[in-house]
Formats: structure tokens, C-alpha cells, sequence
């Protein structure tokens, strides 16, 4: 039998995630309909950094600007999901 591979968010647990586990949880397909809205809430949040202080503005347009960019590839098709980046 395949050992499961170690996934990002299994610190929390005392053994290796399931193989059903880890395909219960996929949720690539969920994640592809949700991306613009992904990406306006990180906007929003890195904007409430910078006015809090917590980060500097010249932090904040680097975070736009990469955002942007991050929405400019998936309406062009150029952004995909890739399942195994979940793994460690």
C-alpha cells in the first residue's frame, strides 16, 4: 500500500492523512469558481493591513500588484491549479 503523502495542514494531527481523506478534502474545483472572489477579499485584507499599520504601503502595492497579476493570468487562462502543490 502507498503511503499518503504529508500535506501542508498536517501538523495538527498525530499520524499521515488517508488517501480518502485527502481526496475528500480536494476542493480544486470549488477553488477554480472562487478565485475572484479569493483574490478581492486578499485585497481588501492587505488594505486593512496597511491602514492598521501592520504592513507599509510600498508592502501593500507590492501585494496589488501581485494580485493583479495573479487575476490578469486566471482571465487569461495562464493561472491553473496544480493538486500536488497541497504536498510537502
Amino acid at each position: 500500500m502507498k503511503t499518503p503523502q504529508k500535506t501542508l495542514w498536517s501538523g495538527r494531527f498525530s499520524s499521515n492523512l488517508t488517501s480518502e481523506t485527502i481526496a475528500f478534502t480536494h476542493s480544486i474545483e470549488a477553488d477554480t469558481r472562487l478565485i475572484g472572489y479569493d483574490i478581492w477579499g486578499s485585497q481588501a485584507h492587505a488594505i486593512m493591513l496597511a491602514r492598521q499599520g501592520i504592513i507599509t504601503d510600498a508592502d501593500l502595492r507590492e501585494i496589488l500588484r501581485w494580485l493583479r497579476k495573479a487575476e490578469e493570468d486566471y482571465q487569461n487562462g495562464t493561472l491553473t491549479f496544480d493538486n500536488d502543490l497541497k504536498h510537502l
